[in-house]
């Protein structure tokens, strides 16, 4: 299954939706928190650039991504 929209809800929050029109909200910001290298991504400005790279959620830098895998077990 592959991602195909991933959009901004609210706070650390994203809605994505998957290729057979199912779609779930992930709240990122316990992520965010558990490590200090996520945390920069706590800033609002750098937590809204996310985009859908390979089937995965990522954000600028190559340091912050979430495949497909883990995202559904979230």
């Amino acid at each position: 299954m592959t991602i195909t929209n991933a959009e901004h809800v609210t706070d650390y929050k994203i809605k994505l939706t998957f290729f057979d029109g199912t779609s779930k909200v992930i709240d990122f910001e316990e992520k965010l928190n558990d490590r200090e290298i996520y945390r920069p991504y706590l800033k609002m400005k750098k937590f809204l650039k996310f985009k859908i790279d390979h089937n995965a959620l990522r954000w600028p830098g190559n340091v912050l991504d979430f495949h497909y895998n883990q995202l559904v077990k979230m």
